[in-house]
């Protein structure tokens, strides 16, 4: 029996039938670092049915040490606290709601890196987004915000009647119509790779147009406009379930490296969100607008349900 065979064998040196398969010769051999390669030898054999991978080394102790080499030189190094922190405070910022006093019960405001839901009546919690949109417009000349629209609610008189912005702001707000969860998911696939900041940065219109500028806040309105069809027309329940979840991965994955907010909207029945308990932990922030506003939000209407910091009273 050569030594190929043996690796295959079993305690009474017999190889069994379910890998009585005799290796072929090995397809590729992969050459180690310099200071290693007397001594040690590393090859790739492929089995010709079962795709088995052998490696053979004469001395283990010359294993552990290349692979500490190799960790020395690919694991990140240590930081302690104070630079983790500080770390975090340069590459995230806080910009208000609004409502300084909603802005005092959510630690500051809206964090970058964060997926903010609002449940409620659909035309509260649309009036908040817009007055959210509109406050950041305003007090940051280089933010411009990413509207998607899937339920036809954006209304663009309510940034000029109620909330008081010129047209010159509004050229800063860009807005997606789409009625498909799949067209979402390629739009954020493209946000997360950076391929839309490539063409934001080859883009011959003014500086301060939407198009010229990496969206700080971006609204979905609403999530469940885009997933309650999928839920009453597919069969194959699991296949939507893990297509929200990979939405509420991906959303949160964009905030975080894309350091922006995502906010969406969210129908609120039977005294819980929409979409069920797989969509329950994508959020960071959740919350309640009260069915007793009528007019523009204030803290009094405003419930949290979920928050990953403290809530201050």
């Amino acid at each position: 029996m050569d030594k190929d065979e043996e690796i295959f064998s079993g305690h009474n040196g017999k190889t069994p039938a379910s890998l009585a398969v005799k290796p072929t010769k090995p397809r590729a051999c992969i050459p180690l670092v310099t200071p290693y390669q007397k001594d040690f030898t590393t090859e790739l054999c492929f089995c010709r049915s079962c795709d088995i991978v052998l490696f053979t080394a004469p001395d283990a102790s010359l294993l552990n040490r290349l692979l500490n080499k190799l960790y020395t030189k690919v694991v990140l190094p240590s930081r302690t606290l104070a630079e983790t922190y500080t770390r975090l405070l340069s590459s995230h910022s806080v910009f208000s709601t609004g409502d300084s006093v909603l802005d005092t019960i959510l630690s500051g405001g809206l964090f970058t890196g964060d997926h903010v839901e609002v449940c409620g009546p659909q035309g509260i919690r649309t009036l908040f987004c817009h007055r959210v949109a509109a406050h950041l417009l305003k007090n940051d000349s280089h933010a411009s915000v990413l509207y998607v629209d899937s339920a036809c609610n954006f209304r663009p008189e309510l940034f000029v009647e109620h909330f008081g912005c010129s047209s010159d702001l509004l050229k800063r707000v860009q807005v997606l119509h789409t009625h498909q969860l799949s067209q979402l998911l390629r739009f954020l696939d493209h946000l997360q790779q950076g391929k839309l900041r490539s063409q934001k940065e080859t883009d011959s219109g003014a500086s301060t147009s939407a198009s010229s500028l990496w969206p700080r806040l971006i609204i979905i309105d609403s999530m469940s406009e885009l997933v309650n069809p999928l839920l009453l027309c597919n069969e194959d329940l699991v296949c939507v379930l893990g297509l929200l979840n990979h939405v509420g991965i991906t959303l949160r994955s964009v905030a975080t490296h894309q350091r922006l907010v995502v906010l969406t909207t969210n129908d609120f029945a039977n005294g819980e969100p929409a979409l069920g308990k797989m969509w329950t932990g994508s959020p960071h922030v959740r919350l309640l607008i009260n069915e007793n506003s009528t007019s523009l939000i204030n803290a009094q209407t405003v419930t949290v349900l979920k928050s990953v910091r403290e809530i201050k009273f």
